[in-house]
């Protein structure tokens, strides 16, 4: 940083560190090691920002741990992803990890708790301003890391630990808030998508329209028909290598662009055909197009509406086309197919074949449909389109305040980092002096701090996590 609050300093991370180490490599730790419980091993994916993700769980044996210890983890180590791509990965140890060591390419600091705070340590190498940092001394054209070399050299700008603790603890309550709010807005899409399943629901059955037909006094006359009654099912175009000799040549859809009540025409191929191919299957405005096969249940007979987007345009033949006959309107046709009885009849119909879940024109043409009157069928639409219609508002205000909250932890951490999260002490000892202080005891005493300090955090540490295990540090042996 250009310029450091009062009383504030900048100090490489290795000077404040007990240690900082690797995880073993090669030979070192073989896939052989692995065991089904045991001993944790903490992998790359174990890190996230501010953040340990400890649903994926490898271990090894207790007798390879002891082999291993010089990696053994302890409550309050810094754990930091050496792989610098999008952000910056790092978290503390979780107090309930219990026996664990790191993996190559998780790198552990062991803060001094002397010289500085662990939780404040970690939110600086998680600011924005540690990636902006790091991202000028990674190498490696796919991966883009940092070495220990480089952390160790990493500066970071640091008050008294007693500062240093005040901002820390603000910044775990302003997080625990935002995490509150992140929380709440987790739930936001399942709410909308329930809300989207009702309104559907309520509009083939005939409850959306209940006072519609007693304040104009038609009866619920429904009648129940298929697809293939009220209107024409056809497939379309094979690809193959013959067709790129055909002088014809038109736009056509395939399944990728077309997506649940959506069309993705981003990306458009143009394939040949004959003449009579393309009067039979040139689109129309109106015309229904629905995905004949997919890999995952929920995702087969997915369907959109052409409105006549691109002139002249076929599609595939892994998209089979409704086209009404008049009796259904095709945007009624759309939300049946979209509704409950319409997704379950498609699914229901589905065949699979080596994992591949398959419709055919046929089974498309048996799915029933229940119709109402075209007046109904218009005001079903008209009800359905506004109320749809607010779900996407309301998902976008979503979105807007999903990217609200990310941009909330890196401004509380650069606000903390510039020293104006909380108001200063003039009580506590400017950093400067206090380090300068802790050197010249360390020298006057001609004292090695790291080797005595690590060996005695090692072994209280190590003492709890064989306590919860039940074992003695005796036992394990």
């Amino acid at each position: 940083m250009s310029e450091l609050p009062d009383g504030w300093t900048e100090v490489p991370i290795g000077d404040l560190c007990l240690a900082v180490f690797d995880g073993p490599f090669g030979s070192n730790l073989k896939s052989i090691d692995y065991t089904e419980s045991g001993v944790r091993v903490v992998r790359l994916e174990n890190i996230g920002r501010l953040r340990f993700q400890g649903d994926r769980k490898t271990y090894i044996s207790r007798r390879k741990y002891q082999a291993l210890s010089k990696h053994a983890l302890h409550e309050n180590d810094i754990l930091f992803s050496s792989f610098v791509d999008e952000d910056v990965r790092v978290c503390l140890v979780p107090k309930d990890l219990g026996l664990a060591i790191n993996k190559a390419d998780c790198f552990c600091l062991r803060i001094n708790p002397r010289l500085a705070h662990p939780a404040f340590v970690t939110y600086r190498l998680a600011s924005t301003q540690t990636y902006a940092d790091m991202s000028e001394r990674v190498h490696g054209a796919t991966r883009p890391r940092v070495n220990l070399s480089q952390l160790r050299q990493y500066e970071i700008s640091l008050p008294s630990v007693s500062e240093q603790k005040r901002i820390a603890a603000k910044i775990n309550a302003v997080l625990a808030r935002v995490e509150g709010c992140r929380a709440r807005l987790d739930r936001v899409p399942a709410i909308l998508k329930r809300f989207r399943h009702a309104v559907l629901e309520a509009a083939v059955s005939g409850r959306l329209t209940e006072d519609w037909r007693n304040a104009s006094g038609q009866p619920q006359d429904w009648h129940r028909s298929t697809m293939g009654q009220a209107g024409s099912v056809s497939g379309g175009l094979t690809k193959n290598a013959k067709r790129a000799a055909l002088s014809l040549r038109k736009p056509y859809l395939r399944v990728a662009n077309v997506h649940a009540n959506r069309l993705d025409l981003g990306d458009i191929s143009t394939i040949g055909l004959t003449e009579v191919e393309w009067r039979k299957t040139a689109l129309q405005a109106g015309d229904l197009l629905i995905v004949e096969g997919n890999g995952s249940l929920d995702q087969i007979g997915r369907v959109a509406r052409w409105n006549g987007e691109i002139p002249e345009c076929s599609h595939q033949n892994h998209l089979i086309r409704w086209r009404t006959h008049g009796t259904v309107s095709a945007k009624f046709g759309l939300l049946w197919l979209m509704s409950p009885p319409g997704r379950s009849a498609l699914m229901d119909l589905a065949s699979t074949s080596a994992g591949l879940y398959t419709l055919s024109i046929s089974k498309v043409a048996s799915v029933p449909i229940e119709v109402p009157s075209e007046s109904e069928q218009a005001e079903i639409v008209r009800r359905v389109d506004e109320l749809l219609a607010l779900a996407d508002a309301l998902e976008m205000k979503y979105l807007t305040a999903v990217e609200r909250v990310e941009r909330l932890t890196p401004a509380v951490l650069a606000k903390a980092f510039r020293g104006e999260l909380l108001p200063q002490d003039s009580n506590d000892e400017a950093a400067p002096v206090f380090l300068k202080r802790i050197k010249k005891q360390h020298t006057a005493s001609g004292s090695r701090v790291v080797p005595d300090q690590i060996r005695a955090v090692q072994r209280a540490s190590t003492k709890r996590a064989f306590h919860k295990m039940g074992m003695t540090t005796r036992g394990r042996r």
